[in-house]
């Protein structure tokens, strides 16, 4: 995230002005927004570069879940969910989802003739990972029992495919959407830089 706001930093200053006084006359506007996808990635980040009067654009952004805690020890790639359950007879704790990580890049192109209201569509990277929650009653696996592995059945990657609308007024910059792995409602607020 440190690497995108020096991008985003570096690439401002080289930002040229009309001399214009509104916003969306500039030859390029940066935006950096905070985005979520709803109800899975809360967590996220879009950069918005607007090239002015081609009316097109470039769109990113990177959007991540809430992890599940996991307790214990990671044995992935050791025990299998038959030991565990049927050689060790350990109980199942449940599920424990890492969240998925949306990485998108995609295009952007003015709308309207003020051009501050913009559709985006683009394509990218989903993944999610999910582990299988254990008690060892024993300890002999962990000093408080429990352990953990990934369940590569429900572990995925995925191709994403995103698009919505962008707004930008001023400094502030509005972002709603869709995501479609995982399905979600797309929404963002941000600045202009």
């Amino acid at each position: 995230m440190k690497r995108l706001i020096v991008i985003a930093l570096i690439m401002s200053s080289l930002t040229g002005y009309t001399q214009k006084k509104d916003r969306m006359e500039v030859n390029r506007i940066i935006s950096l927004c905070y985005v979520a996808n709803i109800p899975k990635a809360p967590v996220g980040i879009s950069f918005i570069l607007h090239l002015g009067k081609s009316g097109f654009g470039i769109y990113m952004d990177v959007k991540s879940g809430m992890a599940d805690k996991k307790k214990g020890k990671d044995y992935t790639g050791i025990i299998t969910r038959e030991e565990a359950e049927e050689i060790f007879g350990d109980p199942f704790q449940g599920e424990k989802d890492q969240g998925p990580l949306i990485v998108n890049l995609g295009i952007t192109y003015a709308i309207n003739k003020a051009k501050n209201l913009l559709i985006y569509a683009g394509g990218g990277y989903s993944a999610v990972k999910v582990y299988r929650q254990y008690y060892d009653p024993s300890h002999i696996l962990s000093e408080d029992g429990y352990y953990y592995f990934k369940d590569v059945s429900k572990s995925k990657s995925n191709a994403n495919f995103t698009g919505g609308l962008i707004y930008i007024r001023n400094v502030l910059t509005l972002q709603v959407g869709l995501d479609a792995i995982p399905f979600g409602v797309v929404v963002g607020i941000g600045f202009t830089l």
